[in-house]
């Protein structure tokens, strides 16, 4: 797979579709809190994975149950969080959503080596993102699944 480079390259402007399942609802990706904000915030540009998928397109961002314990993340992490927070584009570490849908963004291309935000190396896949965007309000109560998975309830036309 190609390498991708941090820095902005002139790219033609292509249409990203909507990922959909079989019964019309858009398709979510889960991850942990506060990588599903940092993501859709724009903060990181990659979701790190073991696996790959042909898909390509807009899909949900979904927080899962976990939440990472703030003692626990790195000096860094927090230092990001916080300055997020305070530009109020971020809840409080404690109130920040999980079982929820939180935004969305456009799958772009899937690489094995990358310098993007939020690359973690200890993943052999980086799922690179474009045009994140934050729900005004969580889609709370969700159950997250695994890998891509449909959500029946959002369709591209309700985004």
């Amino acid at each position: 797979m190609p390498e991708v480079e941090a820095k902005d390259k002139q790219e033609v402007k292509t249409e990203v579709k909507p990922m959909v399942g079989e019964h019309g609802g858009m398709k979510a990706l889960a991850m942990y809190q506060p990588w599903a904000s940092f993501l859709a915030c724009g903060i990181t540009k990659v979701e790190n994975r073991n696996w790959v998928t042909e898909e390509r397109g807009t899909f949900l961002i979904a927080a899962n149950q976990t939440k990472l314990e703030w003692e626990k993340l790195d000096p860094q992490v927090k230092g990001i969080y916080k300055n997020l927070e305070k530009q109020g584009l971020l809840p409080a570490y404690e109130n920040l959503p999980t079982n929820a849908i939180i935004g969305y963004a456009d799958l772009v291309n899937i690489v094995d080596h990358c310098n993007l935000p939020g690359t973690n190396k200890a993943y052999t896949h980086h799922f690179v993102v474009k045009n994140p965007h934050v729900f005004d309000e969580a889609i709370l109560n969700h159950i997250a699944g695994s890998k891509f998975y449909e959500v029946k309830d959002v369709t591209p036309e309700n985004l």
